[in-house]
Parts: C-alpha cells; sequence; structure tokens
C-alpha cells in the first residue's frame, strides 16, 4: 500500500492547472444541510433513531418510556471468541454466529423529571459536523441534547442543556449481559453445557465509572465514562486475549476529557470535511441525492481503515439473528460504494481483516486442502473463522446448504480486486489480493472433473438462498472470474505463476453456464422456478461482468432480469438495487428509475435497513448507492461509460472526482440529454475506452494523452502517467449542487 502513498502526490499535481480550470461552486455546509435528516418527533424504534459512527464505536438516539431518553451504545469490536464448535460430531446451524457473533453492550439513560411529549420532541443529523442533536420537551421543561462520536480518537460525547424544571442529572449507563442473540436457538442440551460468559460488574459512579465484562473464552470488553460539567465522555474497549481494556479505555477518555473542548470539536469536524470532499455527486432528485448523502455519511460511520469490519449491525448492534459477519452478499455489498466514489482508503478495514485472517481462512477448508486452499463460511466473526462449504457437501455441517456454500471468498476476492483497481495499490494487489484469490480459486480445483463431453464439471454446491445443484453459476462465475483474473494479475506483476498455463485450462474446458431460452439456470438441471430475493445465479452479468452487451447482447441480460423479476413475492430491497445495477449496464435510466421506486417503501426513517421483521441489516442502503453513482459512471473490462443511466428525472447530473479502473479519475456534467463537459486525469497512465454520448463531437484539449475516436459516442485513451484530456460543449465548466435541497426528506415527520 505503499506505491499508493508514494503516488498520491502525482494525483495531485495531476488534478492541478487545468487549461479550463474547473469551478467549485458547492457551499458545503449549506449543501448538506439540505439533506439533513430532520425529526419533528421523536420515535422508539431503532429505525427511526439518529445516529452517529466513528467506523467503530456507534450511538443511535430513541424514546425508552415516558420519562426515558436512551442513548443505545455499540462498538463493531465487541463480540464473542468460543471455538467449541463441533457438537456431538456435527456443526451446529449458524454455530460461528453463536460463538463468534456480536454481544451487546448497553446503553445511558436519561431519566427526565416530567412526562416527555414526543411530539413536541425534535432531533437533527447534522451531516456536514457528523453529529446528532436534539430537544426533548416534557412538561416540565426540556433538555438539549448533542453528541458525536469523535472522528479520530475512539470517544465519544453526550452533552446535555436542561432548562426549566429539567436538571439533565438522571443519565446513567445500564449494562446488558454478554449474551448473544442467537443463543436461544441453539439445541437445549449444548446450551446447558456452555459456559456462560460472567455477569458484567460496574465500578464507579454516574458521573465516573465504567462496567466490565470478562468473557468465558478470554478477552475482555469494558465501557468507561466520565462527566465533565454537562458532557459526558464515554467509549468501549474490547481486547482478546487479554484482560486489559479497561486502563485502555480510562486512558482515552481522560485525554478527550481533558482537552480543551473546542480544539476537541475542531480536529472531529476537520476530518469529516475532508471525507465529504474526496468526491461530489449531485443530480436533480431531491430524495435520492437526500439519501446518497446519508449513505456517504453512514460509510465513514461505520468503517474506516484500522477500524473495525462492516457486519449485518454495523456500530449500531440491535438484537437479531444476525448478528455477525455475513459473507454471501452483504458484505460485498456494504463495501461496494467506496470505490467509485474515491472514497477507498476508508475501505481499508475489510483488506486488512482479510490479511490478518489468513490463517482462519485457511483453517476454514478441511485439513486435506489447506496446503494451497482457503474458503470462507457463510457467517463468520471479525476473525473469520468459520467452516467453509465444500463442492459436494461437508459432511461434518448439520445443514447441507451451509455445508455446500463454496463460493464467498471467490466474491469477497471481488471486493479486493475493485479496491486495488481503482486506487492502483500495487502491494494490495500483489502481496494480498493474488496469493488470496489463488487459494480461492484452489480450493475449487480440488473438485473439477472432466465429464464425458470433454468439459470440467463442478459437484453440486449452494446457491446462495435457492438450492443445491451441480455445475452452479454461483460456483461457475466465480470460477471463471476468478481464473481471468488470476491471469490478468500474473501479467500485470510479471508473477510466471507456473499455475498460469492450468487457469488457461480451466477457462477454456469449463462448462458453459447453464442456461435455457429466458435465463441462466441455478446450475445444471434447475431452473428458476421461485421467487429468489439474490442474484446469485446472475452473478456473470453484475458485479463480475463477465455477460456484457457488447458481447453477448443487451437483449439476453434483459431478459434475465426480466425473468428474475417475474417472480416478485419474494423480492426484498436489495433486488431492487441488484436489478438498477443491471439497468445501468443496458443503459436503462428509466427502468432503474422504476426500480428505485419499487425499493423505496423498503427505506426507514433513519435510511437504514431491516428483513425478518425487526432485524438491522446494513448492506442494502449502502448498495443502492452504489448502484447510483453507477447509473452515472461504470468502470470494467478497459471501458469507462459516464451517464450509461439517467434517470429520466435527472435533467442535470454532476459527479467530481469518481474513481475507475486503472485508477483514472472523473469529472463530468450532463443535462437536457447531453454529455456537457468531463475532465479525464490518468495519473497512472494506462489505457482505457471512455464513452458517453456525442463525446466525439465535443471539443477537447488533451495532455500527455493520445486520443483516437470510435465513433461519436466514443474514445480510446492512450495516457502517459499524469496525462489529462478535457472535453467540454462551450459551457462553464462547473461543479455545483443540481438537486433541489432544503426538503430534507428523512427524518420521522
Amino acid at each position: 500500500m505503499k506505491l499508493w502513498h508514494l503516488l498520491s502526490l502525482l494525483l495531485t499535481l495531476a488534478s492541478s492547472g487545468p487549461a479550463n480550470a474547473l469551478q467549485d461552486a458547492v457551499d458545503w455546509e449549506k449543501f448538506l444541510a439540505g439533506h439533513d435528516p430532520v425529526w419533528t418527533r421523536m420515535g422508539t424504534d431503532w429505525w427511526e433513531a439518529p445516529f452517529i459512527g466513528d467506523g467503530e464505536l456507534g450511538m443511535m438516539v430513541r424514546l425508552a418510556g415516558e420519562k426515558t431518553l436512551r442513548f443505545d451504545v455499540g462498538s463493531n469490536r465487541v463480540h464473542d471468541h468460543r471455538t467449541d464448535d463441533i457438537w456431538k460430531g456435527k456443526v451446529p446451524d449458524a454455530i460461528e454466529v453463536q460463538n463468534r457473533g456480536r454481544l451487546p453492550i448497553g446503553r445511558f439513560e436519561l431519566t427526565t423529571e416530567g412526562v416527555i411529549d414526543p411530539a413536541k420532541s425534535t432531533a437533527r443529523i447534522d451531516l456536514w459536523n457528523a453529529e446528532a442533536r436534539g430537544e426533548l420537551v416534557t412538561n416540565k421543561g426540556s433538555v438539549k441534547w448533542r453528541i458525536f462520536a469523535h472522528a479520530t480518537d475512539r470517544v465519544g460525547v453526550i452533552e446535555l442543556e436542561p432548562s426549566g424544571g429539567e436538571t439533565g442529572q438522571g443519565l446513567d449507563f445500564a449494562s446488558e449481559e454478554a449474551i448473544s442473540p442467537r443463543e436461544s436457538k441453539l439445541p437445549a442440551d449444548l446450551r446447558e453445557a456452555r459456559k456462560p460468559n460472567p455477569k458484567p460488574y460496574r465500578a464507579g459512579s454516574a458521573s465516573r465509572g465504567g462496567v466490565v465484562w470478562d468473557l468465558a473464552s478470554g478477552g475482555q470488553t469494558v465501557s468507561t465514562w466520565r462527566r465533565n460539567g454537562h458532557r459526558l465522555f464515554w467509549t468501549v474497549e474490547h481486547r482478546f486475549p487479554d484482560k486489559d481494556a479497561a486502563p485502555l479505555a480510562s486512558a482515552r477518555v481522560a485525554k478527550a476529557a481533558d482537552t480543551p473542548f473546542e480544539d476537541w470539536q475542531a480536529s472531529h469536524r476537520a476530518w469529516w470535511h475532508q471525507w465529504y470532499g474526496k468526491s461530489f455527486f449531485s443530480f436533480s432528485d431531491p430524495y435520492w441525492e437526500s439519501f446518497y448523502w446519508i449513505q456517504i455519511y453512514k460509510m465513514a460511520s461505520a468503517t474506516r481503515s484500522g477500524r473495525g469490519l462492516i457486519d449485518n449491525s454495523g456500530p449500531w448492534f440491535q438484537p437479531s439473528g444476525w448478528s455477525a459477519t455475513w459473507w454471501n452478499l452483504n458484505v460485498q455489498l456494504s463495501y461496494s460504494p467506496f470505490y467509485g466514489s474515491n472514497r477507498f482508503h476508508e475501505a481499508g478495514a475489510l483488506p486488512a481483516h482479510l490479511k490478518k485472517g489468513m490463517a482462519n481462512l485457511i483453517a476454514s477448508v478441511d485439513e486435506k486442502y489447506r496446503e494451497d486452499s482457503a474458503g470462507l463460511a457463510r457467517n463468520t466473526g471479525p476473525d473469520l473463522l468459520g467452516w467453509s462449504g465444500q463442492p459436494g457437501g461437508r459432511t461434518v455441517r448439520e445443514r447441507e446448504d451451509i455445508g455446500m456454500e463454496c463460493g464467498n471468498l471467490l466474491w469477497t476476492c471481488h471486493n479486493l480486486y475493485r479496491h486495488y483497481r481503482c486506487s492502483m495499490d500495487e502491494e494490495l494487489g500483489k502481496e494480498l489480493l493474488f496469493p488470496l484469490l489463488k487459494r480461492a480459486v484452489n480450493y475449487h480445483r480440488h473438485f473439477l472433473r472432466e465429464g464425458q463431453d470433454g468439459r470440467l464439471h463442478l459437484p453440486k454446491t449452494h446457491s446462495p438462498e435457492y438450492g443445491e445443484e451441480e455445475d452452479a453459476n454461483y460456483d461457475l462465475a466465480l470460477l471463471t472470474w476468478g481464473c481471468k483474473t488470476l491471469l490478468e494479475l500474473n501479467q500485470t506483476f510479471a508473477t510466471k505463476d507456473p499455475l498460469a498455463p492450468e487457469w488457461q485450462r480451466i477457462l477454456e474446458k469449463l462448462v458453459p453456464f447453464p442456461r435455457d431460452k429466458e435465463s441462466y439456470l441455478i446450475g445444471a438441471d434447475m431452473p428458476y422456478e421461485k421467487s429468489h430475493r439474490h442474484w446469485s445465479h446472475l452473478l456473470m452479468i453484475y458485479p463480475l461482468g463477465l455477460v456484457m452487451p457488447e458481447k453477448d447482447g443487451a437483449d439476453w441480460i434483459k431478459s434475465n432480469l426480466d425473468h428474475w423479476h417475474s417472480k416478485p413475492a419474494a423480492l426484498q430491497g436489495y433486488s431492487f438495487t441488484g436489478g438498477i445495477a443491471m439497468s445501468a449496464i443496458l443503459g436503462d435510466g428509466e427502468r432503474a428509475q422504476k426500480l428505485l421506486d419499487g425499493f423505496r417503501p423498503f427505506l426507514k426513517p433513519n435510511t437504514l435497513y431491516l428483513e425478518a421483521g425487526s432485524a438491522p441489516v446494513m448492506e442494502t442502503p449502502l448498495h443502492c448507492a452504489t448502484v447510483l453513482q453507477e447509473m452515472a459512471m461504470r468502470s470494467q473490462n478497459g471501458v469507462i461509460q459516464l451517464f450509461p443511466a439517467l434517470s429520466p428525472k435527472w435533467h442535470r447530473t454532476i459527479f467530481r472526482d469518481f474513481t475507475a479502473e486503472g485508477g483514472f479519475r472523473i469529472s463530468a456534467a450532463a443535462g437536457q440529454g447531453k454529455t456537457r463537459w468531463i475532465i479525464f486525469i490518468a495519473p497512472f497512465g494506462g489505457e482505457v475506452t471512455l464513452r458517453a454520448k456525442g463525446i466525439a463531437t465535443l471539443k477537447r484539449e488533451a495532455e500527455a494523452i493520445t486520443v483516437e475516436e470510435d465513433g461519436k459516442d466514443s474514445l480510446k485513451l492512450r495516457c502517459q502517467p499524469g496525462g489529462r484530456l478535457e472535453l467540454f460543449d462551450g459551457t462553464t465548466v462547473i461543479v455545483e449542487p443540481v438537486g433541489n435541497t432544503g426538503e430534507n426528506p428523512f427524518g420521522l415527520k
């Protein structure tokens, strides 16, 4: 990852001194204020709650009774570490969740003097300053409150300003026991045999104290707080296997509390202000533009480089059967918006966890395959330890579907590839992606068999959320992408890997993706016959890009999307975002908008998302941010497509500093169905095709880039490092908001 830091200066230099100076007219504070979620009344559920986070710590604010406001405390580091997975010779259903999933912490509760009036109590998330604030109105007075989690110091603050008959003194911490929400789902005999985590113990007072959770498997969690006047500073520290969390947490809180508050607050805000400025995106649909910028806030609240992984809950843990990390779609979608929005650096928790967890990924496969293979179970804790599925089945697993789910590590490697290609971080690509992808491909290689047709076939594997079949398209598509990518990386890094001929052989002999006249099948003899929220059988279309309109025909891709959505009963929110992504590939902005409209009922007031009753899951709104980006810009297979599927509602669209594969950085504007201007920067050089409607008819100025016209809508570019291309139709090259801000559609009304 050192290469990125060395070349960042080049990126900066390449962005300066354009012939047509790009004017940045964004008043960020005003712009984001128009998108703040605003509460004109307060609710009681987590999906109605204002939230804050620092990539590790999280807090949500909601009512909990007629005289109680609760500040839910979360940390994406806090999880169990049990390893007793095998019970009576079998691995029980989702034992990784019970044994190494998330654990509850507790909450601060403010008890008021009077009875709260929810209809008069208000709140707001201040996106620009990354804080939430509000006013609690009672029949005796009011309490103004404000919270934020400092951007870099891993400490949060609760600020209270009482008035009238309210004192603000009734703030105290209420702890919860360290019991997995999945505990009740274990067989009774296994539950009774487990050594429970000890009950938490508390020291100190409501103004200065802490709670300690010692875990039965080792390690420790500590929540510590200290009150200075009307402000309470708090943190959570989790350690394993050591039990030294208390002094670490206390030192952090003391340092924050002893720092001049205005200085401490200013450093927090400075981090967030630079975060927003990494790229800009505006389009003339105030609802979805607001949604997009709330996701940008949510991304940096949920994860950071050097912080926790985005699991199903993020740092806002709530009781749920999904209290862990799911790898058959959830993580992949959650991290997808970081890459194209020039925010890939803060997606660093994913590669960091994969690197740190490499030994556990290897241990996840059967011992006979560990020399050259690795796998990823359906669900794990942050340590990634689990029991990966195996082609043909893994008899030790209690459930057949989990025991045959094998492609998850390959899909996760696709995220690593996107990170590498948008950042051009050679160390990431060479030292992590390449060896991990080799192991993931090797795992499938062990099970390939040549059939009478001379083709290579896979035994039964599980297509996520559908069923088990031979030659399942989920695994075939991922294996095909894996082999193609290994050959690409082998050439890029001049590795001369001895397995390269084998990867080529697999590509040549692997059975074609099973299909019928309407769509790809689930597997060899399993058509798509029942409603299916997941597009696990269509990964070759999206996100892998193995099947594209230019090569395979837009009609065929459309037929697959039509057939998938023709059975709507089981469709969920991410079924709509997946459909939007495929609509962008097809260049169908009208269909993308209809699917956005279809997704809208799934959204909650704070833009968080739930399924299965009240179970929180992170991935779907974040993926919607990705597909909004992809409606404006797609990059894949050496092609950058600008404005491929703009909604009919988007009369104007502007983005600045989106990142494309190859590390290219693009700013562009469109309006009234025309491309207005484009600024293209190639900090690392390279060859790429740039497409946009009427691009060859625009005036252009190129520096260190050779341009070849390929029809009126396409240019082939050969770029030297630092090359720059400007295209314009004579309109002013200006970055400015184009949506109608100020409506603040989110929050509880």
